[in-house]
């Protein structure tokens, strides 16, 4: 059997394929919804709120916020708004941190706490290293380091040893392992 083709019927250019603009309201006809949220103006505990019976309009009258007392500054703020913790406890369920909570205040050293965080140090490096230091202490690892300059002597047997220590682990690399570090190590010196 033959087939006899069909003519397809040419679809019209004046007919869209997509949805229109309208029959969404035309621009400027639109009446504004009316708002989600309650007004700020109204919901403000201090505000009077007067009713005016000519133009039918309302009157919201709310004081200013107490003056700043002169004494007053960045260290002790008088102003709730300028203090970091909330003065009343947040009741309800709140989403979690973003941030992980501020690590505890670091101690103030004395300058007796410093002399002998330097003693310690140059008298044996391996045992009271800059962790065990700061851990002591209380102060961070970079304050340790900064404070508690060692020999250069010192510091390179630390650096030899600490070498040693990486060339016993070196050994137990595949040939893999170590062409793929070795090429690193190439390209490093090609920077």
């Amino acid at each position: 059997m033959l087939s006899i083709p069909r003519k397809i019927a040419p679809i019209p250019s004046f007919v869209r394929a997509y949805a229109g603009k309208y029959p969404r309201p035309r621009p400027g006809t639109a009446e504004r919804p009316p708002l989600k949220h309650r007004d700020p103006l109204l919901n403000s505990p201090n505000a009077t709120v007067t009713q005016l019976e000519d133009d039918n309009m309302v009157f919201v009258h709310r004081p200013p916020p107490s003056a700043e007392a002169p004494e007053s500054t960045t260290v002790a703020p008088s102003s709730p708004l300028l203090r970091g913790k909330p003065l009343s406890p947040i009741t309800g369920s709140l989403p979690p941190l973003l941030r992980k909570e501020k690590s505890p205040e670091l101690k103030q050293l004395s300058e007796k706490d410093i002399q002998k965080m330097k003693d310690l140090r140059s008298s044996d490096p391996v045992k009271y290293s800059a962790n065990t230091l700061a851990k002591m202490f209380g102060c961070t690892r970079m304050f340790v380091s900064q404070v508690t300059r060692i020999r250069t002597s010192q510091r390179t047997a630390l650096l030899r040893s600490r070498d040693e220590e990486h060339s016993k682990h070196r050994e137990r690399w595949s040939e893999r392992h170590q062409l793929v570090k070795a090429v690193q190590a190439k390209r490093r010196e090609m920077w």
